[in-house]
């Protein structure tokens, strides 16, 4: 009987159960949309590295990720390349740089790199994967960020260059990588120092052709990567080896430190926000139905079987708010996708069975607050005039 009225009361209460199930259903998207954004983030943040040829990469000492990148002598790195266990080592210069398109600066790191060896694009979509004098390969993120395509002209640091392909596994969120030749890199490095016009002798100590950003270097068959790593530490002065995990990893730490915690705040405000719309309108509708519940009370039905019926309501719109949430997350991921490229949202299938508990604990505590209300109906009430 009790459950009878349940759905009565969510049949006759239409207009209620939709904004039940639309509130739920706008806390499951915040909820699913904010997690899959930090999984995309978190995946393209290290997939640069990930997808890298190298087993090690060796920063300077203090510089445990991508972004935050040192410099350490060549001699380092030639010591490097004489580590027993090493078959490869290859030196990689970078810099943040502004690139400019169409009169627009867009944030890139630009990366000098030896073509044949690691570093370089990891996957080329169209074009050369080999830049020559002048020339820039752009990730496919800032190819429609900056509207430009393969055989247009950007500027960098003041220089004109010719993008001669596109590749992807660039994009790192809030800025993405181009690749330049080697020899480009050192050029204009070499070009930045000219222009500062530093006293001679540190001018030469911070030349491009005595310093490296970081070495890549891959292992000989047989030889673990993590005890390449802690071979290398051991022997070379100032600096880091890392295998790629780990660097992969410190380089996603700035978004762990800096995004997280706002990320979280909105979680919580998103769960908030679906648990007290929920109970609003489970305990209106119970108000709406004392009467009827008082008399069902008289006939003798136990509190329990009374805080069925709001745990009914509010599992029913609980359900139908998570199905609806879904789907909206889906559409909302691809339309984000495509106005804002740089923005990867990544939809697991464990996120989305998080969010299906998150949303359980909202038809909990929203239950909560009616299910006391009906517990002290009186039940004599309902024979007073």
């Amino acid at each position: 009987m009790t459950l009878s009225i349940g759905l009565r009361n969510m049949r006759t209460g239409k207009v209620r159960l939709a904004f039940s199930v639309g509130g739920v259903a706008v806390a499951v998207l915040l909820l699913q949309f904010i997690l899959g954004l930090y999984r995309g983030w978190n995946d393209e943040l290290g997939r640069y590295i990930d997808d890298t040829d190298a087993d090690v990469w060796v920063s300077a000492r203090g510089s445990e990720s991508f972004f935050t990148p040192g410099f350490y002598n060549m001699t380092f790195a030639r010591k490097i390349g004489e580590v027993p266990g090493v078959e490869q080592a290859t030196i990689v210069r970078y810099r943040p740089v502004k690139l400019i398109a169409r009169g627009e600066g867009f944030d890139t790191w630009l990366v000098g790199f030896i073509e044949g060896q690691p570093g370089g694009p990891t996957k080329l979509i169209k074009g050369s994967g080999a830049p020559g004098p002048g020339e820039v390969i752009l990730d496919k993120v800032l190819s429609e960020l900056a509207g430009v395509g393969v055989g247009d002209t950007v500027e960098v640091a003041g220089e004109p260059l010719k993008v001669v392909g596109i590749s992807s596994g660039g994009n790192v969120v809030f800025a993405q990588i181009g690749f330049v030749s080697a020899d480009q890199m050192q050029g204009m490095v070499q070009a930045a120092i000219d222009a500062a016009k530093l006293p001679e002798e540190l001018a030469a100590s911070a030349s491009p052709k005595n310093n490296v950003n970081l070495t890549l270097v891959r292992a000989k068959p047989g030889v673990e990567p993590e005890a390449l790593a802690a071979e290398i530490n051991a022997t070379v002065p100032a600096i880091n080896a890392f295998v790629s995990s780990e660097f992969a990893d410190g380089s996603r730490a700035a978004l762990r430190q800096s995004i997280v915690p706002i990320l979280v705040i909105i979680l919580i405000l998103a769960f908030l926000v679906g648990t007290l719309v929920l109970a609003l309108t489970v305990y209106t509708s119970i108000l709406e139905k004392e009467r009827e519940f008082g008399v069902i009370k008289a006939l003798g039905t136990p509190g329990f079987g009374l805080m069925r019926v709001v745990a009914e309501q509010a599992l029913v719109a609980c359900l139908a708010g998570f199905v609806v949430g879904e789907i909206a997350t889906v559409i909302a991921a691809q339309v984000t996708t495509a106005a804002v490229p740089q923005f990867v949202i990544a939809l697991y299938p464990s996120d989305a069975a998080l969010v299906f508990v998150g949303a359980l604990g909202m038809s909990v505590f929203a239950s909560f607050v009616p299910a006391q209300r009906i517990r002290r109906v009186d039940a004599l009430s309902v024979f007073k005039a």
